[in-house]
């Protein structure tokens, strides 16, 4: 006879189908095993198998799924039982079904590119100011649109040179805006890496490796011409050299036989000529006999024939390359380039965002003016920034459908173009709005504070935000915000912006504004009125 716990267990599990109990065996120490099937459907009720004292539940396999997909859940009930010398131990094993959840999408990680973004997509008018504002990057490989001619003749000059181990100079000379540096830059980039910090690089060219040193210097950064010995060394070799002596220190450098050839960039070269001009004498001869292959960048086209006779009479002309003011239809491929990537990439199906005339009127009007294509970039994003606040003005940009969206129109680049290129800065400084007019004001007061200190872009935002929360009607700007404000007032002429080659951030900045014509403009505007009262920078 199967002992009392025994019965009380039998009729535990026989409670779970009430049609067989459990078979008795007549050996107090063997083992009952009993498999049982529940069918899902006569799981109706949330019930839980009761567990007595000392007994176990063990996972003995993974949740499976059947044919039926309906998952299994098979687990064992051990119960063991003390009886004075007598020990049973009863196995019930259960395999159980209970529906099938509902299983939660996952990621296919091969179909990463097809998920669809649930996040709102950006507006069609962030995306076109971001493309046009001076300081987004170049997405173009090594060549700038339509300067093909200028950069194959840059490529072939570095080539040759750098292969033969010959030293030589280039002196690459147009107007502002004509992309003098930036082609540069996209050429040097395919023989050196431009952010290494390295000293000297690995350069491979066609097959065989050579050595290069690289030095990129803004003469405007240069606060005296003797000072470029210096700022060349350091930049070559990362060691200190005082002045006195770093002339015949680099000379002696660039001169030994141990030397590897270095390329050294002057931008901005006109800002060394003075009365004797011997520091731009001397490098360029150096170019004869050390090796170096030096690059002049300026804005004068005449720079070597006008202030330079000294080369020519010593045979040391540099060979030249001209970049021409960019023509009218070279501009409008250049922005209908530009506007086709942003509505390619758009939501907006079918959407024009520039009216082609408005396209011919801001190309036109650029070449006619500078040729400077930054400067029709720059009528585009205010262009752009119009029709935006229009937009934003109606509450169209919420429901983005495509009769909702308004395109730049030739209405819209007329009103820019009066004010970019309006020769009265009155005019200019009071078309500007309150933002606008208080980054002014306090980089005026920034640079009183420091005359003389250049600001970089990084050093004002510090000082905008410590001193720009001057009222509550007015919050402080993002720094991206920041950047893209200065880079309109820099369209406008009303600050200079002296262009970092690594980051726009790092970028020298100073006014251009006359202070009396400041005063007049924010007189009546009280925040602005008490900022600059405090300083009394326009007192006078």
């Amino acid at each position: 006879m199967v002992p009392k716990q025994l019965e009380d267990l039998q009729n535990l599990l026989s409670s779970h189908d009430g049609k067989r109990p459990i078979a008795e065996d007549g050996d107090a120490h063997s083992s009952l095993t009993k498999k049982r099937r529940l069918r899902s459907d006569t799981f109706n009720t949330p019930e839980t198998t009761p567990i007595h004292k000392g007994s176990k539940i063990s996972v003995i396999s993974p949740a499976s799924v059947d044919q039926k997909g309906v998952k299994k859940l098979n687990f064992t009930e051990h119960v063991q039982i003390k009886k004075e010398a007598s020990h049973v131990k009863v196995e019930q094993q259960l395999t159980v079904e209970i529906p099938t959840p509902p299983v939660t999408p996952q990621k296919d990680e091969e179909n990463k590119e097809n998920v669809v973004p649930t996040s709102k997509p950006q507006s069609i008018y962030l995306r076109a100011k971001a493309t046009f504002q001076r300081s987004s990057p170049v997405k173009f490989s090594s060549v700038l649109p339509e300067r093909n001619a200028e950069a194959n003749a840059l490529k072939n000059f570095f080539m040759s040179h750098i292969k033969e181990g010959q030293a030589s100079s280039l002196y690459v000379s147009g107007p502002p805006g004509t992309g003098k540096t930036a082609q540069l830059n996209l050429t040097l980039s395919e023989f050196i890496d431009m952010e290494s910090t390295e000293k000297l690089q690995q350069v491979e060219i066609d097959g065989k490796d050579y050595t290069l040193g690289y030095s990129y210097i803004n003469c405007m950064t240069v606060s005296k011409t003797s000072n470029i010995y210096s700022e060349i060394y350091t930049a070559l070799t990362g060691e200190k050299v005082h002045i006195k002596q770093s002339r015949d220190q680099l000379q002696s450098f660039l001169s030994s036989d141990k030397a590897h050839m270095s390329i050294i960039i002057l931008d901005e070269l006109d800002q060394l000529l003075g009365k004797q001009n011997d520091e731009v004498f001397t490098l360029f001869s150096w170019a004869l006999n050390c090796n170096i292959i030096l690059v002049g960048i300026s804005n004068a086209l005449d720079m070597v024939d006008r202030l330079l006779p000294r080369l020519k009479m010593n045979g040391l002309s540099p060979n030249t390359l001209v970049f021409m003011p960019y023509t009218a239809d070279q501009i409008a491929r250049i922005i209908k380039a530009k506007i086709e990537t942003i509505e390619m990439e758009s939501h907006e199906l079918g959407f024009e965002l520039f009216h082609p005339a408005a396209i011919q009127l801001c190309a036109r009007k650029s070449a006619s003016n500078t040729g400077d294509l930054r400067k029709a970039f720059d009528i585009c994003r205010c262009a752009i920034e119009l029709v935006e606040r229009e937009t934003r003005g109606l509450n169209i940009l919420k429901d983005r459908g495509d009769k909702q969206l308004q395109s730049v129109k030739i209405q819209h680049i007329a009103r820019v173009i009066n004010t970019v290129f309006n020769t009265n800065q009155m005019s200019k400084l009071r078309e500007l709005n309150l933002q606008q007019k208080l980054l002014v004001c306090l980089l005026i007061k920034a640079e009183g504070a420091n005359p003389f200190q250049t600001l970089t872009m990084n050093a004002f935002y510090e000082y905008y935000i410590k001193n720009g929360k001057v009222d509550n009607l007015v919050g402080l700007l993002k720094k991206a915000e920041f950047l893209e404000a200065l880079s309109s007032l820099e369209a406008n002429s009303v600050v200079r912006v002296n262009k970092s080659p690594r980051a726009f951030s790092e970028s020298k900045i100073s006014s251009s504004v006359v202070k009396k014509d400041l005063a007049s403009v924010i007189k009546g505007i009280y925040i602005l009125e008490k900022l600059m009262a405090d300083s009394g920078l326009l007192a006078n």
